[in-house]
């Protein structure tokens, strides 16, 4: 058995994160709250919806391992965010073009970032295991709201 150190995953200073998204197929906000700074930026609906799947990946595996818990596949992420869909006849994308929006939700938030502060990884990468989120993000969704 191996033993792995993630200094980042244990890491005290994590911030809270908070997804609120405005309607199932619009933008979302995404908010990292540390003491004394909050970062706001604003994601595509694409993203959103893998940070969903993710988040959700992780409250579905709750009663794991915390070494198994919330691991998927881009594959696995891809189906998930076909399921999500309202409209079958929308864009589904496949499992490289979930691994560029993941990509893509990083660079964001380093771009984000202010200086002196290091952009915090939302997602951790486990060798031929899959991706998951390092913390758990609480999702806001605006339109259950207003039916």
């Amino acid at each position: 058995m191996t033993e792995r150190y993630e200094p980042e995953h244990y890491d005290e200073s994590r911030p809270r994160i908070t997804l609120v998204r405005h309607d199932r197929d619009s933008f979302g906000i995404l908010k990292l709250e540390w003491p004394g700074v909050t970062i706001k930026l604003r994601l595509e609906c694409r993203h959103c919806r893998v940070l969903i799947a993710l988040e959700f990946a992780l409250r579905a595996d709750a009663e794991l391992d915390e070494e198994f818990r919330g691991l998927r596949t881009n594959e696995q992420i891809a189906n998930a965010y076909a399921q999500g869909q309202d409209n079958r006849l929308a864009y589904t994308p496949g499992p490289q073009a979930i691994a560029a929006y993941r990509a893509q939700i990083q660079r964001s938030i380093r771009k984000a970032m202010p200086e002196g502060i290091k952009a915090p990884r939302l997602i951790e990468t486990v060798r031929t295991a899959g991706v998951r989120l390092i913390d758990n993000i609480e999702i806001i969704d605006l339109s259950a709201r207003h039916p």
